[in-house]
């Protein structure tokens, strides 16, 4: 059976890697920043680019799939309570809504093939674009800015990762909170690959601790064997 620390790491690999590629649907699809009718039309008249936007749009959805994983592999590490709760509640939020802004994004290209060549009014691509990008990013993005500042607090607590690493953690949350923008949105991908590689890695020491106290059969001998294999909280 796959250890916890394995799984957490994995699950943060992949889930930060398979988001980051299909988060480009953001731009990639027209509506992001200033569009001319020109990107629409090019857009919705091109089934080549649709279809490379319906295909980040699954690798997304993969992505968002594996960040639940992450999530939950990453509350069990930490004591149950109402930080790691909304933390967790908001990181599910936010890995629904990614998926679902995306895909109101292209919700014109179902049109469009209906319609066997005819174009879609710009108009209406352009409300589908800006709905699709408020619950993608403000809502989706928004939820896991939180969901990153919540369980930053709780690894701090629990002394899974230290005061440098907390500050970076912060960092990137205060970076993220621009997610609107699309690019600081990164900043919560980078989060889940760090926690996901330093908490994995910090995991090793305590599953050799509780296996060498196990094997002493506590009492003494278990103390003595704490003293030796422990590490002062938060250092690393």
């Amino acid at each position: 059976m796959m250890e916890a620390r394995s799984r957490l790491m994995i699950s943060g690999v992949i889930a930060s890697v398979l988001t980051g590629i299909g988060y480009v649907v953001a731009v990639f699809i027209p509506g992001v920043g200033d569009t001319t009718v020109a990107d629409y039309k090019g857009f919705y008249s091109s089934d080549s680019r649709q279809a490379f936007a319906l295909l980040l749009l699954f690798v997304l959805t993969a992505g968002c799939l594996a960040m639940l994983w992450f999530f939950n592999e990453l509350r069990a590490r930490f004591a149950d309570g109402i930080l790691v709760r909304l933390g967790f509640t908001a990181a599910v939020v936010g890995t629904i809504c990614l998926p679902i802004g995306a895909s109101v994004m292209g919700g014109a290209s179902g049109a469009a093939q209906s319609l066997d060549g005819a174009s879609v009014d710009p108009v209406i691509a352009d409300a589908f674009a800006k709905a699709g990008l408020s619950i993608m990013l403000l809502v989706g993005m928004g939820a896991l800015s939180l969901a990153v500042l919540m369980l930053s607090v709780a690894a701090w607590r629990a002394g899974s990762v230290s005061g440098t690493l907390f500050g970076l953690a912060i960092v990137l949350f205060v970076v993220s909170l621009a997610s609107f923008f699309w690019i600081p949105g990164y900043a919560t991908i980078a989060w889940v690959l760090m926690m996901s590689v330093r908490i994995g890695l910090s995991s090793t020491g305590t599953a050799q601790l509780a296996a060498g106290i196990a094997a002493a059969g506590g009492g003494a001998e278990a103390f003595a064997l704490t003293l030796t294999c422990r590490r002062p909280r938060g250092r690393g």
